[in-house]
């Protein structure tokens, strides 16, 4: 026998509170339910939603500047691929960017079953941004599975 404590050995175990699987989808779809039947617009909600994260999602410019039409279509752009919708900003004639397809859709699982109300969560979400930007450009349309492979934000410069 040695004097002092016993030896104690640590090890981590799988599958513990911070480790193994996770259902978010579950919870989404339990959220996604509970709206559509509580709220008397449940579309509108999920865009206000939408809007709100989107306004505190996207990169804002400094103090006392605004950012231009062209800078706050690139930090939209930005905000949307760092959430996977791997953006594609679609220029006119003009060289203005007048739609950004989204090819990756992050919650295509919710989107199908609930597009009546992740659709406009992502549109909210979009708006959200710009509006925080104080841009002169908003998004004035997304239109979901518009293409084969892709939804497409249409986007209307004001100024």
């Amino acid at each position: 026998m040695r004097a002092g404590r016993p030896r104690v050995d640590y090890r981590p175990r799988p599958l513990t509170a911070r480790g193994g699987v996770r259902h978010y989808r579950v919870l989404a779809e339990a959220l996604l339910g509970q709206l559509s039947t509580t709220t008397a617009d449940p579309s509108a909600a999920a865009t206000a939603a939408g809007h709100a994260w989107g306004a505190f999602l996207v990169r804002r410019p400094p103090p006392f500047t605004e950012a231009s039409p062209d800078t706050a279509v690139s930090w939209l752009t930005t905000m949307l691929d760092e959430l996977d919708f791997a953006p594609e900003p679609v220029a006119d004639q003009d060289g203005r960017v007048d739609r950004i397809r989204l090819r990756h859709c992050p919650f295509l699982e919710l989107a199908q079953p609930h597009r009546d109300l992740v659709c406009p969560l992502h549109l909210g979400l979009m708006r959200g941004a710009l509006s925080e930007l104080g841009a002169s450009v908003t998004v004035s349309a997304l239109k979901p599975f518009a293409e084969p492979t892709a939804c497409v934000a249409h986007l209307t410069h004001s100024a």
